[in-house]
C-alpha cells in the first residue's frame, strides 16, 4: 500500500511517536510503579511479562521502516534521524 502524497507529514510524525514509544519501552527498568491515576496501584515487573519473540520494539520498528511503502520519504532527514535513534 502506497502513502498518499498529503500524508507524508503525518507519517513522519507518527513514526517519531512510534520511535519514542519503542525507546521508552525498551529502556524500562525491571520494576516500577505505574503513574496513571487509573492503574497507579499496580507495579510493572519485567520478569512477570512473557512474549513469544526475542526482538526489541526498536528492532521491530526499524525492520518495518525498511518496507517499500516508505520509499517516498526514505531520504527525508527526519526519517533517517528516526532510523538512527532506534538503530
Amino acid at each position: 500500500m502506497a502513502m498518499l502524497e498529503g500524508d507524508y507529514e503525518l507519517v513522519i510524525s507518527s513514526l517519531e511517536n512510534a520511535a519514542e514509544f519503542a525507546i521508552r519501552f525498551d529502556t524500562l527498568i525491571d520494576k516500577t510503579k505505574h503513574t496513571s491515576v487509573l492503574v497507579n496501584r499496580l507495579d510493572y515487573d519485567a520478569l512477570g511479562q512473557t512474549k513469544n519473540y526475542d526482538f526489541t520494539s526498536c528492532k521491530e520498528l526499524y525492520d518495518k521502516m525498511q518496507w517499500e511503502r516508505y520509499d517516498p520519504i526514505r531520504k527525508d532527514k527526519r526519517f533517517t534521524s528516526i532510523l538512527d535513534k532506534i538503530r
